[in-house]
Protein backbone atom coordinates (compact mmCIF):
# COMPACT_ATOMS: atom_id res chain seq x y z
CA UNK A 1 0.00 0.00 0.00
CA UNK A 2 1.06 3.58 -0.54
CA UNK A 3 0.30 4.34 3.10
CA UNK A 4 3.30 2.62 4.61
CA UNK A 5 6.95 2.29 3.58
CA UNK A 6 9.58 0.01 5.04
CA UNK A 7 11.90 1.82 7.51
CA UNK A 8 15.61 1.70 6.88
CA UNK A 9 17.82 -0.56 9.01
CA UNK A 10 20.14 1.04 11.57
CA UNK A 11 23.51 -0.80 11.33
CA UNK A 12 25.82 1.29 13.49
CA UNK A 13 26.86 -0.08 16.89
CA UNK A 14 28.28 3.26 18.05
CA UNK A 15 27.34 4.60 21.47
CA UNK A 16 24.59 7.20 21.54
CA UNK A 17 26.81 9.21 23.92
CA UNK A 18 28.88 10.29 20.95
CA UNK A 19 26.27 12.83 19.93
CA UNK A 20 26.39 16.60 20.20
CA UNK A 21 23.19 18.51 20.89
CA UNK A 22 21.63 19.88 17.72
CA UNK A 23 18.31 21.27 16.59
CA UNK A 24 16.49 21.46 13.29
CA UNK A 25 14.26 24.45 12.67
CA UNK A 26 11.69 25.04 9.95
CA UNK A 27 10.78 28.49 8.64
CA UNK A 28 8.08 29.55 6.20
CA UNK A 29 5.94 32.68 6.03
CA UNK A 30 5.46 33.96 9.57
CA UNK A 31 5.85 30.46 11.06
CA UNK A 32 8.87 28.92 12.74
CA UNK A 33 9.06 25.47 14.34
CA UNK A 34 11.77 23.47 16.06
CA UNK A 35 11.76 19.73 15.34
CA UNK A 36 11.78 17.22 18.20
CA UNK A 37 11.51 13.44 17.89
CA UNK A 38 9.62 11.81 20.73
CA UNK A 39 11.40 8.84 22.35
CA UNK A 40 11.16 5.47 20.63
CA UNK A 41 7.73 3.94 21.17
CA UNK A 42 7.17 0.41 22.53
CA UNK A 43 8.34 -2.22 20.05
CA UNK A 44 4.97 -3.98 19.98
CA UNK A 45 3.45 -1.02 18.14
CA UNK A 46 3.28 -2.01 14.49
CA UNK A 47 1.59 1.11 13.18
CA UNK A 48 0.44 4.55 14.33
CA UNK A 49 -2.85 5.36 12.66
CA UNK A 50 -3.70 8.74 14.15
CA UNK A 51 -2.94 11.35 16.81
CA UNK A 52 -5.01 13.70 18.95
CA UNK A 53 -4.17 16.14 21.73
CA UNK A 54 -6.27 16.98 24.78
CA UNK A 55 -5.80 18.24 28.32
CA UNK A 56 -2.01 18.25 28.15
CA UNK A 57 -1.64 14.74 26.75
CA UNK A 58 -1.01 13.22 23.35
CA UNK A 59 -3.25 10.33 22.32
CA UNK A 60 -2.31 7.72 19.72
CA UNK A 61 -4.46 5.23 17.83
CA UNK A 62 -2.22 2.22 17.22
CA UNK A 63 -2.01 -1.30 15.87
CA UNK A 64 -0.06 -3.96 17.73
CA UNK A 65 -0.27 -2.55 21.23
CA UNK A 66 -1.99 -4.09 24.22
CA UNK A 67 -5.00 -1.87 23.47
CA UNK A 68 -5.94 0.25 20.43
CA UNK A 69 -5.14 3.53 22.19
CA UNK A 70 -2.11 4.96 23.95
CA UNK A 71 -1.38 8.18 25.79
CA UNK A 72 1.72 10.10 26.82
CA UNK A 73 2.95 13.55 27.81
CA UNK A 74 4.09 15.90 25.04
CA UNK A 75 7.71 14.81 25.54
CA UNK A 76 6.79 11.12 25.20
CA UNK A 77 7.05 10.26 28.91
CA UNK A 78 4.39 8.49 31.00
CA UNK A 79 3.44 6.27 28.05
CA UNK A 80 0.66 3.73 28.54
CA UNK A 81 -1.91 1.75 26.54
CA UNK A 82 -5.63 1.87 27.25
CA UNK A 83 -9.05 1.38 25.67
CA UNK A 84 -11.41 -1.50 24.84
CA UNK A 85 -9.53 -4.70 24.16
CA UNK A 86 -11.43 -6.24 21.25
CA UNK A 87 -14.35 -4.10 20.12
CA UNK A 88 -12.36 -1.88 17.75
CA UNK A 89 -10.81 -3.65 14.77
CA UNK A 90 -8.90 -0.80 13.11
CA UNK A 91 -8.64 2.56 14.94
CA UNK A 92 -7.95 4.43 11.71
CA UNK A 93 -9.08 7.91 12.79
CA UNK A 94 -8.88 9.67 16.15
CA UNK A 95 -9.98 13.02 17.55
CA UNK A 96 -10.22 14.53 21.04
CA UNK A 97 -13.16 16.64 22.14
CA UNK A 98 -13.33 19.59 24.54
CA UNK A 99 -15.12 17.48 27.16
CA UNK A 100 -12.22 15.02 27.26
CA UNK A 101 -13.94 12.28 25.27
CA UNK A 102 -12.36 10.63 22.25
CA UNK A 103 -13.81 9.67 18.87
CA UNK A 104 -12.45 6.68 16.96
CA UNK A 105 -13.31 5.85 13.36
CA UNK A 106 -13.03 2.06 13.04
CA UNK A 107 -12.30 1.50 9.35
CA UNK A 108 -12.66 -2.30 9.41
CA UNK A 109 -15.54 -2.30 11.88
CA UNK A 110 -17.44 0.37 9.88
CA UNK A 111 -18.42 2.28 13.00
CA UNK A 112 -17.59 5.37 15.03
CA UNK A 113 -17.00 5.07 18.78
CA UNK A 114 -17.15 7.71 21.47
CA UNK A 115 -14.97 6.86 24.49
CA UNK A 116 -14.35 8.53 27.81
CA UNK A 117 -10.81 9.46 28.85
CA UNK A 118 -10.35 6.01 30.41
CA UNK A 119 -11.23 4.27 27.14
CA UNK A 120 -14.72 3.09 28.06
CA UNK A 121 -17.23 3.06 25.19
CA UNK A 122 -19.96 5.65 25.64
CA UNK A 123 -21.68 5.52 22.28
CA UNK A 124 -21.52 3.84 18.87
CA UNK A 125 -22.62 5.19 15.50
CA UNK A 126 -23.17 2.65 12.73
CA UNK A 127 -23.52 -1.12 12.88
CA UNK A 128 -20.15 -2.63 13.84
CA UNK A 129 -19.05 -5.26 11.37
CA UNK A 130 -21.55 -4.26 8.68
CA UNK A 131 -20.32 -1.96 5.92
CA UNK A 132 -22.73 -0.15 3.63
CA UNK A 133 -23.25 -0.96 -0.05
CA UNK A 134 -20.96 1.15 -2.24
CA UNK A 135 -19.55 -1.48 -4.59
CA UNK A 136 -16.56 -2.18 -2.35
CA UNK A 137 -16.64 -5.42 -0.34
CA UNK A 138 -16.53 -4.09 3.25
CA UNK A 139 -13.78 -6.50 4.28
CA UNK A 140 -11.45 -5.08 1.58
CA UNK A 141 -11.52 -1.37 2.48
CA UNK A 142 -7.86 -1.39 3.56
CA UNK A 143 -6.74 -2.70 0.18
CA UNK A 144 -4.79 -0.29 -1.98
CA UNK A 145 -7.01 1.31 -4.63
CA UNK A 146 -10.20 -0.05 -3.06
CA UNK A 147 -11.86 3.27 -3.85
CA UNK A 148 -11.78 2.61 -7.62
CA UNK A 149 -14.54 0.01 -7.08
CA UNK A 150 -16.92 2.55 -5.54
CA UNK A 151 -19.86 3.08 -7.90
CA UNK A 152 -22.16 5.08 -5.62
CA UNK A 153 -22.27 6.93 -2.32
CA UNK A 154 -23.39 4.59 0.41
CA UNK A 155 -25.08 4.99 3.76
CA UNK A 156 -22.91 5.30 6.90
CA UNK A 157 -20.38 3.61 7.00
CA UNK A 158 -17.91 1.76 4.77
CA UNK A 159 -14.35 2.38 5.93
CA UNK A 160 -14.72 5.61 7.95
CA UNK A 161 -11.47 7.55 8.29
CA UNK A 162 -12.11 10.31 10.87
CA UNK A 163 -14.85 11.68 13.11
CA UNK A 164 -15.04 15.03 14.91
CA UNK A 165 -17.54 16.99 16.95
CA UNK A 166 -18.13 20.68 16.18
CA UNK A 167 -21.04 22.93 17.12
CA UNK A 168 -23.03 20.06 18.59
CA UNK A 169 -22.77 17.94 15.44
CA UNK A 170 -20.77 14.88 14.48
CA UNK A 171 -18.89 14.99 11.17
CA UNK A 172 -17.51 11.77 9.68
CA UNK A 173 -15.29 11.31 6.64
CA UNK A 174 -16.30 7.94 5.22
CA UNK A 175 -13.53 7.40 2.73
CA UNK A 176 -11.81 4.03 2.38
CA UNK A 177 -14.83 2.24 0.96
CA UNK A 178 -17.17 5.17 0.52
CA UNK A 179 -17.05 8.71 -0.89
CA UNK A 180 -19.06 10.64 1.67
CA UNK A 181 -19.13 13.14 4.47
CA UNK A 182 -21.87 12.34 6.97
CA UNK A 183 -23.30 14.76 9.53
CA UNK A 184 -25.25 13.76 12.63
CA UNK A 185 -26.86 15.63 15.50
CA UNK A 186 -25.54 14.94 18.97
CA UNK A 187 -28.60 12.76 19.67
CA UNK A 188 -27.58 10.48 16.80
CA UNK A 189 -30.06 11.68 14.19
CA UNK A 190 -28.66 11.78 10.67
CA UNK A 191 -28.69 15.32 9.21
CA UNK A 192 -27.22 14.90 5.74
CA UNK A 193 -24.58 13.21 3.63
CA UNK A 194 -22.80 14.57 0.58
CA UNK A 195 -20.21 13.42 -1.92
CA UNK A 196 -19.89 11.12 -4.91
CA UNK A 197 -17.05 9.18 -6.51
CA UNK A 198 -14.99 11.21 -8.96
CA UNK A 199 -12.83 14.25 -9.53
CA UNK A 200 -15.41 16.99 -10.09
CA UNK A 201 -16.00 19.62 -7.37
CA UNK A 202 -17.95 18.00 -4.55
CA UNK A 203 -16.74 14.53 -5.51
CA UNK A 204 -14.11 12.50 -3.68
CA UNK A 205 -11.51 9.85 -4.15
CA UNK A 206 -10.85 8.90 -0.51
CA UNK A 207 -12.11 11.68 1.77
CA UNK A 208 -9.46 10.91 4.37
CA UNK A 209 -10.03 13.58 7.01
CA UNK A 210 -12.58 16.21 7.96
CA UNK A 211 -12.34 19.45 9.95
CA UNK A 212 -14.67 22.37 10.67
CA UNK A 213 -13.46 25.97 10.90
CA UNK A 214 -14.80 28.79 13.07
CA UNK A 215 -17.22 29.81 10.32
CA UNK A 216 -18.82 26.37 10.26
CA UNK A 217 -17.30 25.45 6.91
CA UNK A 218 -16.30 21.83 6.32
CA UNK A 219 -12.74 21.08 5.16
CA UNK A 220 -12.09 17.69 3.57
CA UNK A 221 -8.73 16.09 2.74
CA UNK A 222 -9.60 14.56 -0.64
CA UNK A 223 -6.54 12.31 -0.55
CA UNK A 224 -6.35 10.53 -3.88
CA UNK A 225 -7.45 13.66 -5.75
CA UNK A 226 -4.45 15.45 -4.16
CA UNK A 227 -6.56 18.35 -2.92
CA UNK A 228 -8.47 19.84 -0.02
CA UNK A 229 -12.05 20.90 -0.62
CA UNK A 230 -14.00 23.36 1.54
CA UNK A 231 -17.79 23.21 1.78
CA UNK A 232 -20.59 25.23 3.32
CA UNK A 233 -22.35 23.79 6.35
CA UNK A 234 -24.91 22.25 3.96
CA UNK A 235 -22.30 20.58 1.76
CA UNK A 236 -22.06 23.08 -1.10
CA UNK A 237 -18.53 23.46 -2.56
CA UNK A 238 -16.78 26.75 -1.71
CA UNK A 239 -13.01 26.43 -2.26
CA UNK A 240 -10.55 23.93 -3.67
CA UNK A 241 -6.83 23.78 -2.84
CA UNK A 242 -5.34 21.62 -5.61
CA UNK A 243 -1.91 20.17 -6.32
CA UNK A 244 -1.24 18.84 -2.83
CA UNK A 245 0.96 15.85 -2.09
CA UNK A 246 -1.48 13.15 -0.96
CA UNK A 247 -3.26 15.10 1.83
CA UNK A 248 -4.15 12.77 4.69
CA UNK A 249 -5.16 14.90 7.66
CA UNK A 250 -6.11 18.42 8.74
CA UNK A 251 -5.43 20.09 12.09
CA UNK A 252 -7.75 23.07 12.47
CA UNK A 253 -6.96 26.04 14.72
CA UNK A 254 -8.75 29.37 15.05
CA UNK A 255 -6.95 31.03 12.16
CA UNK A 256 -5.23 28.28 10.20
CA UNK A 257 -5.67 24.81 8.73
CA UNK A 258 -2.53 22.64 8.85
CA UNK A 259 -2.62 19.96 6.17
CA UNK A 260 -0.44 16.85 6.46
CA UNK A 261 0.58 15.76 2.97
CA UNK A 262 1.86 12.21 3.24
CA UNK A 263 4.21 12.50 0.28
CA UNK A 264 6.41 14.95 2.17
CA UNK A 265 4.90 18.31 3.06
CA UNK A 266 2.92 20.36 5.58
CA UNK A 267 0.83 23.17 4.07
CA UNK A 268 -0.75 25.94 6.11
CA UNK A 269 -3.87 27.71 4.84
CA UNK A 270 -5.61 30.75 6.30
CA UNK A 271 -9.37 31.11 6.60
CA UNK A 272 -9.54 32.54 3.07
CA UNK A 273 -8.11 29.22 1.82
CA UNK A 274 -4.87 31.00 0.87
CA UNK A 275 -1.49 29.36 1.34
CA UNK A 276 0.20 31.01 4.34
CA UNK A 277 3.22 28.71 4.77
CA UNK A 278 4.64 25.43 3.57
CA UNK A 279 7.22 23.05 4.99
CA UNK A 280 8.88 20.17 3.15
CA UNK A 281 8.74 18.96 -0.44
CA UNK A 282 7.98 15.84 -2.45
CA UNK A 283 9.52 12.79 -0.69
CA UNK A 284 10.95 14.85 2.19
CA UNK A 285 11.02 13.48 5.73
CA UNK A 286 7.74 15.22 6.62
CA UNK A 287 5.66 12.26 5.41
CA UNK A 288 2.86 12.45 7.95
CA UNK A 289 -0.36 10.46 7.92
CA UNK A 290 -1.79 12.28 10.93
CA UNK A 291 -1.40 15.76 12.41
CA UNK A 292 -2.75 17.40 15.54
CA UNK A 293 -2.14 20.66 17.39
CA UNK A 294 -2.08 21.69 21.05
CA UNK A 295 -3.23 24.95 22.61
CA UNK A 296 0.25 26.48 22.29
CA UNK A 297 0.33 25.97 18.53
CA UNK A 298 2.75 23.04 18.62
CA UNK A 299 2.15 20.36 16.01
CA UNK A 300 2.48 16.58 16.34
CA UNK A 301 3.03 14.34 13.33
CA UNK A 302 2.71 10.57 12.95
CA UNK A 303 5.26 9.69 10.28
CA UNK A 304 4.36 7.08 7.70
CA UNK A 305 6.32 3.86 7.77
CA UNK A 306 8.12 4.67 11.02
CA UNK A 307 7.27 4.16 14.69
CA UNK A 308 7.99 7.79 15.42
CA UNK A 309 6.06 10.85 16.43
CA UNK A 310 7.52 14.26 15.69
CA UNK A 311 6.71 17.35 17.73
CA UNK A 312 7.08 20.68 15.92
CA UNK A 313 7.54 23.23 18.68
CA UNK A 314 6.04 26.57 17.65
CA UNK A 315 8.61 29.39 17.91
CA UNK A 316 6.64 32.09 16.09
Amino acid sequence: MRDYIKPWVIRSQASARNQAASHVRLYSGTFAFEVHFLPTLPVEIERIYALAFSDGRLFLAVEGGTYPLASCRPDGSDFHFFGPDSSILCPYGLSAQEDGTLLIADALGHAVYRLDSAGRILRIWGSPGHGSDTGVPPETVLDDMAYVRIHKRGEPFCGPTKAIFSGGRLYVSDGLGNCAIHIFRDNGDHVLSFGAPGQDPGCFYVPHSVAVDRYGRIWVADRDNDRVQVFTSTGEPSFVMPDLLYPCDIAMTKDYAFVAEADGRISVFNMEAQLAAQFGYLASGLRAKSITADAKGNLYLALMGFHHVVRLERLS
